[in-house]
């Protein structure tokens, strides 16, 4: 997840080769795909989604979007790119 919140698409990728799965969360119900949209890293985001990733992610108990729309400091033009990919 460090790779995720980082936006380092390349050792992401690496990780995903070689067997990390994308889909675990932690106990904030927080998943690869929700940090890297938190942190608006779309690539890192796009890498995901390519290899499977859900965006059906509910963070800290919330629907993707609104969290990001209250939490993410992000554009809204941001998160409608983020929410697209997603």
């Amino acid at each position: 997840m460090l790779a995720a919140l980082e936006g380092n698409t390349k050792i992401g990728a690496m990780l995903i080769e070689r067997g990390a799965g994308v889909a675990p969360l932690n106990d904030f119900g927080e998943s690869a795909l929700s940090l890297a949209a938190h942190k608006g890293h779309l690539p890192f985001v796009k890498l995901l989604r390519s290899h499977g990733a859900s965006g059906d992610v509910r963070p800290h108990g919330h629907a993707l979007e609104d969290w990001l729309r209250n939490a993410s400091g992000l554009s809204q033009a941001k998160i409608a790119a983020i929410m697209e990919a997603v």
